[in-house]
Formats: structure tokens, sequence, C-alpha cells
């Protein structure tokens, strides 16, 4: 992949890439970023890639390594309960907001995404099925009618993103993550605020169990791998 010279600034569009690979599940977290490869990949200078990436230090998606480097950023598991529970609260009452502000048009574009995750889990783009994922909260949220919340919503995107590809990365779950959503969405189309609401409860339980398992695992292997090293 090369980046385009023509619109934003070269920079910029550099920061864009790799901020769309990390939240789109390309770049997993806690993953090393080799400078030389990201060069290569997106065909740009080694200056060019270290200011992106200290950019995105800043946004909290990359952190740097005691001894130079930097990784993409990692959830642990206390912060993914924290941010689930904060998820818990936040997006059933959008969900439920969305059946009684949303227009027809924002309805219509959300029925539409959500054919279009379980199209791209069908086809096995998980890239694809998580950046629809992040498009349907998008909506969902801009269309509750609460700006308070949207903003809230939005401050912590980074790290929801974060744990949305931790999850959805993991064996088996794309395809529940499909009828999850469609049934938040079909909850929504019939007009159920309540319905609605539970919907998005047990999705966000589904993806909760998921992901702290997730990365109970990863927690154990790093374990392990250390005491081999002594």
């Amino acid at each position: 992949m090369h980046i385009e010279r023509v619109t934003a600034p070269v920079r910029r569009q550099v920061e864009d890439a790799i901020r769309q690979e990390i939240l789109e599940g390309d770049l997993l977290s806690g993953q090393r970023l080799v400078e030389r490869e990201l060069c290569e990949r997106l065909g740009v200078s080694r200056p060019l890639i270290r200011e992106a990436l200290r950019q995105l230090q800043a946004e909290k998606l990359v952190t740097s390594e005691p001894h130079g480097g930097m990784r993409v950023a990692s959830v642990d598991i206390e912060e993914a309960r924290q941010l689930y529970d904060v998820r818990s609260l936040l997006e059933p009452f959008a969900a439920s907001r969305f059946v009684e502000n949303a227009t027809d048009e924002q309805r219509d574009l959300l029925a539409e995404v959500a054919g279009q995750i379980e199209e791209a889990i069908r086809a096995d783009q998980c890239a694809l099925a998580i950046k629809r994922k992040n498009e349907f909260y998008r909506i969902l949220v801009a269309g509750c009618g609460h700006p308070v919340l949207e903003q809230t919503v939005r401050g912590l995107q980074n790290r929801i993103q974060l744990l949305r590809g931790i999850s959805m990365s993991e064996p088996g779950r794309l395809e529940h993550t499909a009828g999850e959503i469609q049934m938040i969405a079909d909850a929504i189309a019939m007009g159920g605020a309540r319905e609605a609401r539970k919907a998005c409860e047990e999705h966000l339980e589904q993806a909760r169990a998921t992901t702290l398992a997730a990365l109970s695992r990863r927690q154990d292997e790093d374990t392990g791998l250390a005491i081999a090293d002594e």
C-alpha cells in the first residue's frame, strides 16, 4: 500500500494509514512496529513514519518501548473490564435513544451497514467487518440525539476500537457478531426501544466474555515466555 500524495499532507496520510491498520485489526494489540517495514509498505521515508508514530502515541494508539521502538498499544484485563462497564451503560442507552430520535436516513443507513457487516463476515474479511462495525456504532451514537453521550463515546473511541479488534479476531467470534448486530438492527427497525437496549446489552456481554478470555490467554502466554527466558 502506497500513500497517495494528492489531498491531505503526506504526514497526515501516513498517520491515517497506520491508524486505520490498528483500528481495523491489521496491526494487533501489542504488536511491535518495525519502521523499515512500515516505510516499505507505505512507500514513505523513515522521518515521516516517526512523525506519524509520535502523533499516534499522543492518541494512545501506540506506546514506546523502554529501549527504543514502538508497539501497538495494549489493553490490559482491568482496563478492558472498565471499558466494558462504561460501554454497557452508554451503548444500550444509545440504542434505545436511536429508536426514539434517529432520522429515516439514519435508520436506513444503520440497516444497510448491518447487512454489510454480515456480507464481510461471510466473505471472511475480518478487517472489513471491523471497519463496518465501527461505522455501525458511529451511526448509532450520532442518531441517538444526545450530544454529550456522543462526545463521551468519541473520547473513548480509540480504546473501544482496540477492544473490538481483539474480540473480532478471536476464532468463531465473527459469525456470532453478525447475528448479534443484526438483532440490534432488527429491534431498531421494529421500533422497539426496550428490545434494542436488550439486544445491545446481550451483544456487549458476549463481546466482554470473548475479549477478557483472549486477554487472559495472552497474559498467560506472556508469563510462560518470560519464565522460559529466565
